[in-house]
Protein backbone atom coordinates (compact mmCIF):
# COMPACT_ATOMS: atom_id res chain seq x y z
CA UNK A 1 0.00 0.00 0.00
CA UNK A 2 1.22 3.52 -0.90
CA UNK A 3 0.06 6.92 0.38
CA UNK A 4 0.29 9.66 -1.81
CA UNK A 5 0.99 13.26 -0.37
CA UNK A 6 0.60 16.08 -3.54
CA UNK A 7 0.85 20.02 -3.01
CA UNK A 8 -2.36 20.48 -4.68
CA UNK A 9 -4.53 17.71 -4.98
CA UNK A 10 -6.27 14.86 -2.60
CA UNK A 11 -4.41 12.12 -0.54
CA UNK A 12 -4.66 9.02 -1.76
CA UNK A 13 -3.49 5.63 -1.21
CA UNK A 14 -3.14 3.00 -3.57
CA UNK A 15 -4.72 -0.46 -2.30
CA UNK A 16 -4.50 -3.49 -3.86
CA UNK A 17 -7.57 -5.31 -3.97
CA UNK A 18 -8.77 -9.19 -3.19
CA UNK A 19 -8.54 -9.46 -7.08
CA UNK A 20 -5.20 -8.07 -7.39
CA UNK A 21 -5.81 -4.96 -8.96
CA UNK A 22 -4.44 -1.44 -8.12
CA UNK A 23 -7.11 0.90 -6.42
CA UNK A 24 -6.17 4.26 -5.76
CA UNK A 25 -8.76 5.69 -2.89
CA UNK A 26 -8.81 9.08 -1.89
CA UNK A 27 -8.15 9.56 2.10
CA UNK A 28 -10.32 10.35 4.63
CA UNK A 29 -9.26 13.78 5.43
CA UNK A 30 -9.12 14.36 2.22
CA UNK A 31 -13.06 13.70 1.80
CA UNK A 32 -14.25 15.32 4.59
CA UNK A 33 -12.12 18.87 2.92
CA UNK A 34 -15.28 19.51 1.52
CA UNK A 35 -16.81 20.21 4.63
CA UNK A 36 -17.31 23.99 5.15
CA UNK A 37 -15.07 24.61 7.99
CA UNK A 38 -16.32 28.24 9.51
CA UNK A 39 -14.01 28.07 12.43
CA UNK A 40 -10.77 27.57 10.46
CA UNK A 41 -12.26 31.02 8.41
CA UNK A 42 -12.48 32.99 11.55
CA UNK A 43 -8.87 31.88 12.87
CA UNK A 44 -6.98 33.08 9.21
CA UNK A 45 -8.66 36.17 9.13
CA UNK A 46 -7.93 36.70 12.98
CA UNK A 47 -4.48 35.67 11.78
CA UNK A 48 -4.33 37.62 8.59
CA UNK A 49 -5.20 40.82 10.28
CA UNK A 50 -2.88 40.21 13.47
CA UNK A 51 -0.05 39.66 11.14
CA UNK A 52 -0.51 42.63 9.11
CA UNK A 53 -0.83 45.12 11.68
CA UNK A 54 2.31 43.14 12.91
CA UNK A 55 4.15 44.38 9.66
CA UNK A 56 2.68 47.97 9.92
CA UNK A 57 4.22 48.17 13.34
CA UNK A 58 7.88 46.87 12.20
CA UNK A 59 8.29 49.37 9.45
CA UNK A 60 6.84 52.65 10.64
CA UNK A 61 8.61 55.30 9.73
CA UNK A 62 7.65 58.00 12.21
CA UNK A 63 4.75 58.29 14.77
CA UNK A 64 2.79 61.68 14.50
CA UNK A 65 0.39 62.17 16.88
CA UNK A 66 -0.68 58.73 17.90
CA UNK A 67 -0.54 57.86 14.31
CA UNK A 68 0.74 55.41 12.93
CA UNK A 69 3.33 56.21 9.30
CA UNK A 70 4.27 54.03 6.96
CA UNK A 71 5.69 54.16 3.17
CA UNK A 72 2.95 54.36 0.76
CA UNK A 73 4.85 52.08 -1.82
CA UNK A 74 5.32 49.67 1.20
CA UNK A 75 1.84 48.67 1.46
CA UNK A 76 1.01 46.08 -1.36
CA UNK A 77 4.31 44.40 -0.34
CA UNK A 78 3.42 44.02 3.45
CA UNK A 79 -0.12 43.05 1.87
CA UNK A 80 1.78 40.05 -0.01
CA UNK A 81 3.07 38.77 3.25
CA UNK A 82 -0.27 39.40 5.67
CA UNK A 83 -1.94 36.92 3.56
CA UNK A 84 1.15 34.63 3.77
CA UNK A 85 0.37 34.66 7.48
CA UNK A 86 -2.78 32.19 8.22
CA UNK A 87 -0.94 29.78 5.99
CA UNK A 88 2.11 29.95 7.68
CA UNK A 89 0.69 29.85 10.67
CA UNK A 90 -1.18 26.87 9.57
CA UNK A 91 1.75 25.10 8.59
CA UNK A 92 3.65 25.82 11.85
CA UNK A 93 0.53 24.13 13.80
CA UNK A 94 0.53 20.90 11.37
CA UNK A 95 4.03 20.96 12.00
CA UNK A 96 3.55 20.58 15.94
CA UNK A 97 0.72 18.09 15.27
CA UNK A 98 3.50 15.75 13.30
CA UNK A 99 5.97 16.27 15.49
CA UNK A 100 3.57 15.34 18.52
CA UNK A 101 1.53 12.11 16.64
CA UNK A 102 4.95 10.59 15.88
CA UNK A 103 6.35 10.62 19.39
CA UNK A 104 2.98 8.73 20.29
CA UNK A 105 3.62 5.91 17.92
CA UNK A 106 7.11 5.75 18.85
CA UNK A 107 6.30 5.10 22.51
CA UNK A 108 3.38 3.26 21.74
CA UNK A 109 5.58 0.86 19.15
CA UNK A 110 8.67 0.81 21.55
CA UNK A 111 10.50 2.66 19.17
CA UNK A 112 13.22 5.23 20.30
CA UNK A 113 12.07 8.55 21.34
CA UNK A 114 12.74 11.37 19.26
CA UNK A 115 13.40 14.91 21.06
CA UNK A 116 10.55 17.03 22.75
CA UNK A 117 11.04 20.09 21.49
CA UNK A 118 9.53 23.35 23.62
CA UNK A 119 6.47 23.73 21.62
CA UNK A 120 5.70 20.03 21.95
CA UNK A 121 5.52 19.48 25.75
CA UNK A 122 2.13 21.03 26.66
CA UNK A 123 0.93 18.37 24.05
CA UNK A 124 2.65 15.52 25.86
CA UNK A 125 1.95 16.51 29.00
CA UNK A 126 -2.00 16.42 28.36
CA UNK A 127 -0.82 12.79 26.39
CA UNK A 128 1.09 11.54 29.91
CA UNK A 129 -2.69 13.29 31.78
CA UNK A 130 -4.75 11.10 29.52
CA UNK A 131 -3.01 7.92 29.68
CA UNK A 132 -2.43 7.89 33.06
CA UNK A 133 -6.37 7.92 33.90
CA UNK A 134 -7.28 6.16 30.82
CA UNK A 135 -6.84 2.30 31.43
CA UNK A 136 -6.08 1.85 27.91
CA UNK A 137 -3.44 -0.28 26.88
CA UNK A 138 -2.19 0.69 23.12
CA UNK A 139 -2.39 -2.83 20.77
CA UNK A 140 -1.73 -0.99 17.01
CA UNK A 141 -0.23 2.05 16.35
CA UNK A 142 -0.59 4.34 12.93
CA UNK A 143 -2.88 1.50 10.96
CA UNK A 144 -3.52 2.15 7.63
CA UNK A 145 -7.45 0.96 6.77
CA UNK A 146 -9.58 1.17 3.98
CA UNK A 147 -12.47 0.03 2.50
CA UNK A 148 -12.87 -1.71 -0.64
CA UNK A 149 -16.62 -1.47 -0.51
CA UNK A 150 -16.61 1.92 -0.39
CA UNK A 151 -13.57 3.24 -1.70
CA UNK A 152 -11.91 5.20 0.80
CA UNK A 153 -8.69 4.56 2.87
CA UNK A 154 -6.85 6.75 5.84
CA UNK A 155 -4.71 6.62 9.53
CA UNK A 156 -5.81 5.27 12.43
CA UNK A 157 -3.99 6.86 15.10
CA UNK A 158 -4.29 4.22 17.48
CA UNK A 159 -5.84 1.03 18.68
CA UNK A 160 -6.65 -0.17 22.41
CA UNK A 161 -7.98 -2.15 24.99
CA UNK A 162 -9.30 -1.60 28.14
CA UNK A 163 -8.53 -4.51 31.45
CA UNK A 164 -11.72 -5.74 30.96
CA UNK A 165 -11.09 -6.77 26.68
CA UNK A 166 -13.31 -3.19 25.58
CA UNK A 167 -11.58 -2.54 22.03
CA UNK A 168 -11.07 1.67 21.39
CA UNK A 169 -10.09 3.39 18.32
CA UNK A 170 -8.28 6.94 19.09
CA UNK A 171 -7.81 9.47 16.78
CA UNK A 172 -5.03 12.07 18.48
CA UNK A 173 -6.09 16.10 17.79
CA UNK A 174 -3.32 18.93 18.54
CA UNK A 175 -6.14 21.61 16.90
CA UNK A 176 -7.46 24.62 19.60
CA UNK A 177 -10.60 22.03 19.86
CA UNK A 178 -12.78 19.31 18.48
CA UNK A 179 -14.63 19.81 15.37
CA UNK A 180 -17.71 17.93 14.78
CA UNK A 181 -16.27 16.35 11.08
CA UNK A 182 -13.43 14.44 13.15
CA UNK A 183 -16.41 12.21 14.59
CA UNK A 184 -17.15 11.77 11.03
CA UNK A 185 -13.32 10.83 10.31
CA UNK A 186 -13.14 8.24 13.50
CA UNK A 187 -16.49 6.24 12.55
CA UNK A 188 -14.98 6.17 9.04
CA UNK A 189 -11.97 4.44 10.27
CA UNK A 190 -14.08 2.37 12.39
CA UNK A 191 -15.90 0.62 9.84
CA UNK A 192 -12.68 0.61 7.59
CA UNK A 193 -11.02 -1.52 10.66
CA UNK A 194 -14.24 -3.70 10.56
CA UNK A 195 -14.70 -4.25 6.77
CA UNK A 196 -10.47 -5.11 7.11
CA UNK A 197 -10.51 -7.35 9.87
CA UNK A 198 -13.75 -9.29 9.58
CA UNK A 199 -14.41 -8.88 13.00
CA UNK A 200 -16.19 -7.19 15.45
CA UNK A 201 -16.77 -3.05 15.23
CA UNK A 202 -14.76 -1.77 17.83
CA UNK A 203 -16.52 -1.35 21.46
CA UNK A 204 -15.20 2.81 21.61
CA UNK A 205 -14.13 5.30 19.44
CA UNK A 206 -12.80 8.41 20.85
CA UNK A 207 -11.38 11.71 19.94
CA UNK A 208 -8.37 12.62 22.39
CA UNK A 209 -7.29 16.57 21.95
CA UNK A 210 -3.71 17.27 23.08
CA UNK A 211 -3.60 21.19 23.33
CA UNK A 212 -0.90 23.11 22.45
CA UNK A 213 -1.36 25.69 25.16
CA UNK A 214 -1.23 23.86 28.47
CA UNK A 215 -5.18 23.48 28.97
CA UNK A 216 -5.39 19.70 29.60
CA UNK A 217 -6.61 17.35 27.71
CA UNK A 218 -10.13 16.81 26.01
CA UNK A 219 -11.63 13.72 25.17
CA UNK A 220 -14.97 13.01 23.32
CA UNK A 221 -16.69 9.58 22.43
CA UNK A 222 -18.23 8.60 19.41
CA UNK A 223 -22.24 8.89 19.86
CA UNK A 224 -22.49 5.48 17.49
CA UNK A 225 -20.04 5.05 15.11
CA UNK A 226 -22.25 2.65 12.51
CA UNK A 227 -25.06 5.74 12.47
CA UNK A 228 -22.13 8.57 12.04
CA UNK A 229 -20.75 6.39 9.25
CA UNK A 230 -24.07 6.02 7.65
CA UNK A 231 -26.01 9.61 8.30
CA UNK A 232 -22.70 11.98 7.74
CA UNK A 233 -19.71 9.79 6.31
CA UNK A 234 -21.17 8.64 3.52
CA UNK A 235 -23.12 11.61 2.46
CA UNK A 236 -19.91 14.01 2.79
CA UNK A 237 -18.38 10.85 0.56
CA UNK A 238 -20.61 11.25 -2.30
CA UNK A 239 -20.61 14.93 -2.40
CA UNK A 240 -16.79 14.40 -2.78
CA UNK A 241 -17.23 11.83 -5.49
CA UNK A 242 -19.49 13.93 -7.01
CA UNK A 243 -17.58 17.27 -7.38
CA UNK A 244 -15.09 15.23 -8.42
CA UNK A 245 -16.67 13.64 -11.23
CA UNK A 246 -17.81 16.89 -13.54
CA UNK A 247 -19.34 14.69 -16.06
CA UNK A 248 -22.02 13.56 -13.32
CA UNK A 249 -23.20 17.39 -12.54
CA UNK A 250 -23.34 19.15 -16.39
CA UNK A 251 -24.96 17.80 -19.76
CA UNK A 252 -22.20 17.62 -22.85
CA UNK A 253 -22.37 20.48 -24.98
CA UNK A 254 -23.92 20.12 -28.37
Amino acid sequence: MTQINRDNGPRTYKVTDDGGVEREYPSVTSILSIISKPALYGWYAKTTAEGYTALLQANEVGDFGGLLAVQRDQLPELERLAKGAGRSALKDAGDIGSRVHHWIECENTDRPLPDVSEDMKPSLEAYRAWKAQAGITIMDAEQVVYSHTYGFAGTLDALGVRSDGTRVLLDYKTSNGIYDEAALQVAAYAMAEHEMSSGDLVDEAWVLRLPKDGQGFEARKISDPVNVFLDAFLPALKLYQAMKNKSQLWAEEN
